[in-house]
């Protein structure tokens, strides 16, 4: 499964690659720390799951999801990864697969991997 993570925090993005490092079958493809070079490391690298904050500096993490629309095969599947709870439902209201909060809950992330 190719990955991509799309944060602005470098301590959250390590910490989730190191997580993914653990399953076999998943394969951190790339990393954006904006929403403008997120859109266009989702287009070059066509994911099958992506892990997106939603408080970015440049676009919102929703803002990110209606782009998307545009330039996805619809075949990737987005978790909006964050610390913020009230965002949960208009993620979902866009499309989310699933929502992961910060800090990483391990089982949280297994559940969301199968």
């Amino acid at each position: 499964m190719n990955i991509v993570i799309v944060d602005d925090e470098k301590s959250c993005v390590k910490a989730l690659a190191d997580k993914l490092n653990e399953y076999d079958d998943t394969n951190l493809v790339g990393v954006a720390y904006n929403g403008m070079d997120g859109l266009k490391l989702m287009s070059e690298q066509n994911p099958d799951l992506m892990f997106l904050d939603i408080e970015l500096p440049d676009i919102s993490g929703i803002e990110f999801l209606e782009r998307i629309e545009s330039i996805s095969d619809g075949r990737c599947r987005v978790v909006m990864y964050t610390a913020h709870g009230r965002y949960m439902l208009p993620a979902f209201r866009n499309k989310a697969f699933d929502y992961l909060m910060k800090p990483i809950d391990d089982a949280e992330l297994r559940t969301i991997l199968r």
